[in-house]
């Protein structure tokens, strides 16, 4: 190797290390409540589960409202949860399955603790996701609502329906130097989200958005995939909460090895993490450098099984990957410019009112089962 080689050694290797960081602290964060669950139930690293990423609950007579006993202690709060410890045996539940008999139990005590009038404005699709992603724990119920109730907290102080009715200044720009949105749909019908990591314009970003604008900016995306994703579900007849993300690398230098830019990724996702929880079904990481896909062989045996098959590093030959996955890109192939979620957000508010898509998707049966009138 000539001394040029060797000189760009140092560059290549802090490259590697930084978009490890980037996948590991900004994508393995939206996976947090599997990641607790994996590493240390045996069961849910079964063949099955590994192939599908979820197991089939076994279907028992289902309850009525009015037949679910809760007999409630008081109101959980943060400091009175037990230590974060899973059950043995436990195996989470298929996305699209309706509600068994313990999960409307927990539901109805849930719905104790929030009162009526709560609970009838909390998205469904969001009590789900946060009923399923608690399951694994013994005080299942009341880590449910303890985080539920967060997370209800958070949507009212940043005023997140506003948000999608009024988005925030800018939001243009921030499109255009923090490029994402829906390119798709798997075989199961999940929307798949490109995320072009690559065409982040790190100098643009820092220029025009601070810290705050930005976390408003992701809120706002955030928010509209979700309702997105119910507006999908009601269209499929089938609950879809979770979704596929592509990350394309295609560009990813220097200019992204800026700790301000990974700090607040990061604390972004983390973010998220708590206030969307069990929201993600797939990773495809694109147009991956060399390096990189080196990198990821030598770090994923140090990783759980079922958590690095949720990850698939892809080079060159990612069109072809992605179509044996099972996926179908709207037009044939990734756009050169990607959907933008302001316009998808006023797409679907033509169709539909905030309100009605806002409390999110639930299959009938499961609305009868909670004594909940389905929408007309």
């Amino acid at each position: 190797m000539d001394s040029a080689g060797l000189s760009r050694w140092p560059e290549v290797l802090m490259l590697a290390q930084v978009m490890l960081l980037y996948l590991l602290t900004t994508q393995l964060a939206k996976i947090q409540s599997q990641l607790k669950l994996v590493l240390t139930s045996a069961a849910v690293a079964s063949v099955p589960a590994a192939a599908g990423g979820e197991v089939q609950p076994q279907q028992s007579p289902r309850p009525s409202a009015s037949s679910v006993g809760v007999k409630l202690a008081r109101k959980p709060t943060l400091d009175n949860l037990l230590p974060d410890v899973p059950k043995k045996g436990f195996a989470p539940a298929c996305e699209w399955a309706l509600l068994s008999p313990p999960e409307l139990e927990v539901a109805q005590k849930v719905r104790a603790w929030l009162g009526e009038a709560r609970f009838a404005t909390t998205p469904r699709d969001l009590l789900v996701t946060f009923i399923r992603g608690y399951a694994y724990r013994a005080d299942w119920a009341e880590c449910a609502f303890v985080f539920l109730e967060r997370a209800l907290g958070w949507r009212e102080e940043v005023g997140v329906g506003r948000l999608v009715r009024d988005p925030p200044l800018d939001r243009a720009l921030f499109e255009e130097v923090c490029p994402s949105g829906p390119v798709g749909f798997d075989r199961d019908g999940h929307v798949v989200l490109c995320e072009r990591i690559g065409q982040t314009d790190v100098g643009r970003l820092f220029e025009h958005f601070a810290e705050e604008s930005y976390i408003q900016h992701q809120a706002y995306t955030r928010e509209v995939a979700r309702l997105y994703n119910a507006a999908n579900s009601k269209a499929k007849g089938r609950r879809l909460y979770k979704v596929v993300y592509v990350l394309d690398l295609r560009g990813m230098g220097v200019a992204h090895l800026n700790k301000r830019l990974l700090s607040l990724i990061k604390e972004v996702n983390e973010l998220f993490g708590w206030y969307y929880p069990e929201t993600v079904y797939q990773f495809y990481i694109i147009n991956a450098p060399l390096v990189f896909r080196t990198a990821w062989s030598i770090i994923k045996p140090w990783i759980h099984p079922i958590t690095a098959a949720k990850f698939a590093v892809l080079g060159g030959d990612w069109r072809k990957r992605l179509d044996q996955a099972g996926i179908s890109l709207t037009g044939g192939d990734l756009p050169r410019r990607l959907p933008s979620w302001k316009a998808e957000a006023e797409r679907l508010l033509e169709r539909e009112t905030l309100e009605t898509l806002s409390l999110g998707y639930m299959p009938h049966d499961d609305l009868a089962s909670l004594g909940i009138q389905a929408p007309g």
